[in-house]
């Protein structure tokens, strides 16, 4: 099978290409092209018809209240017009009408034409429509299956509607597969959740519990003392700070680096991370950052966010309203280790997010044979 895979971003690299799904692909007897997207297209246009999309759910999402009401300036002038607008129109159809609408370049189909897919294959954030969508059109229009693969678990929850719907998606466990049958309407045949290409260094399961403490950041905005906090916490633990690769330059492209500053510690602190559900894999539990200093005068208890909402009600979760409630639980945690048990329930709730069982890479080639 020739397939295309479509890269727009540094996750995809990492997930596809440095994880070795890409190379096990080719393995089995398949030619992969890779297309680079890399030429926005109409972005101030497509900024405006993602924020559309966010104004039309936030009526019934805590998570899409917290991105509409983060706009500034210009932007939260735009959100509010939206909003009256919306009271009217469907405006997350209005804004995937004008997106079909929208031309697209004469390279893309030439491209497209040149590599002859049998699959198209869309590694997406969803977000990034003035990179992707042009592409995932073109396919569409001549006649290629198209396979979205969501980035990561929260994505179908937190980035808005699908501007350019793929025929079928391939997602990282169950409860994204949820996500997509009730808030995107995708028949649940149409969804696979054989789990992240990227996560096998989490298939193996529980490992012993080390005695630091990993600080999983947010980027800037969301958590703007996040540094002084850190700063504050060697007065009860070892402390790792892993700052959110927005500020540190990048996404590693290491598949292995976080389970590396996950091994030497006991628990994570977050106010949300998907290093959270990275460290439940290995059996540690998470205490999630519920103050401290936000873009709106406070950090937003994120324990609220739709996908957040289950992980936080996890046995193993803790959330901390103060600077002393942490200190509190993380002296708590360190002397009180999770037993054997507990790490492997914790494991198992997190499992129906990343569906992390051994064998990963062969499921999700499995699931893009049965996409064509």
């Amino acid at each position: 099978m020739n397939i295309a895979l479509l890269s727009s971003h540094a996750l995809t690299d990492r997930n596809w290409i440095a994880s070795g799904m890409v190379e096990g692909l080719r393995k089995r007897g398949h030619d992969v092209t890779i297309l680079i997207a890399d030429r926005p297209r109409f972005r101030s246009l497509r900024r405006s018809l993602r924020l559309m999309t966010l104004v039309a759910r936030e009526g019934r999402s805590q998570t899409y209240r917290h991105k509409a009401t983060l706009r500034r300036g210009v932007n939260r002038l735009e959100a509010a017009g939206w909003r009256r607008v919306a009271a009217r129109l469907d405006v997350e159809a209005l804004a995937c009408r004008v997106e079909a609408r929208l031309p697209v370049p004469s390279y893309i189909p030439d491209a497209l034409g040149a590599a002859r897919p049998d699959l198209f294959l869309w590694p997406t954030m969803i977000h990034l429509d003035a990179l992707e969508n042009d592409w995932v059109k073109v396919a569409k229009a001549m006649g290629c299956p198209v396979l979205g693969a969501p980035a990561s678990w929260d994505t179908l929850v937190s980035k808005g509607a699908l501007l350019v719907r793929p025929d079928r998606l391939i997602v990282w466990g169950e409860a994204s597969k949820r996500h997509a049958v009730e808030q995107h309407g995708f028949a649940s045949e149409a969804v696979s959740a054989p789990g992240p290409p990227h996560f096998t260094p989490y298939e193996d399961g529980p490992i012993p519990q080390g005695k630091e403490l990993l600080v999983a950041g947010t980027s800037l905005h969301y958590w703007r003392d996040e540094d002084e906090i850190v700063a504050r916490l060697p007065r009860v633990a070892e402390v790792r700070h892993r700052p959110h690769p927005r500020r540190r330059g990048g996404w590693d492209p290491d598949i292995w680096a976080v389970r590396r500053d996950l091994e030497p510690a006991a628990f994570v602190v977050a106010a949300f991370s998907t290093v959270i559900i990275e460290a439940a894999l290995l059996g540690r539990p998470s205490v999630l950052i519920g103050f401290g200093l936000g873009d709106q005068g406070a950090v937003l208890d994120h324990a609220k966010y739709d996908h957040m909402r289950e992980v936080a009600e996890w046995p193993s979760s803790f959330v901390a309203r103060s600077e002393l409630d942490l200190l509190g639980r993380v002296w708590a945690l360190l002397r009180n280790p999770l037993p054997e048990a507990a790490q492997r329930a914790i494991r198992a709730k997190a499992l129906e997010i990343a569906h992390c069982a051994p064998g990963i890479q062969e499921r999700v080639a499995l699931a893009i044979e049965a996409a064509r």
